[in-house]
């Protein structure tokens, strides 16, 4: 992944298949854990449930943006807007997953 990517304030993942393949480091700074713990595993493995099943309900379905409600590392309580991007290289799927904090 480039360095813009890593500029970016919105948290940002990438997954290809059933794996995590990239996460940024605002993504990192907002859930916690390192850049090892979440790159090349599935979701249910890195992510906790109660987002885990609002990430599955924007990969599986035709929405393209969801609401999330989360205590974090840097905040008490916060609302994101979910957004699912979708792009094709090569017969390779890879979904991003963007979130955007409502202020």
């Amino acid at each position: 992944m480039n360095n813009m990517n890593e500029r970016k304030l919105d948290p940002i993942m990438i997954i290809k298949g059933n794996q995590i393949e990239y996460v940024n480091k605002s993504f990192i700074s907002t859930f916690g854990k390192t850049k090892k713990d979440y790159i090349l595993k599935e979701l249910k493995e890195a992510i906790p449930a109660e987002i885990t099943s609002v990430f599955e309900e924007l990969l599986q379905g035709h929405d393209t943006i969801k609401e999330l409600k989360i205590k974090g590392k840097r905040f008490s309580a916060s609302s994101f807007i979910v957004k699912k991007a979708e792009a094709k290289e090569e017969d390779e799927e890879r979904v991003g997953i963007i979130l955007q904090l409502v202020v």
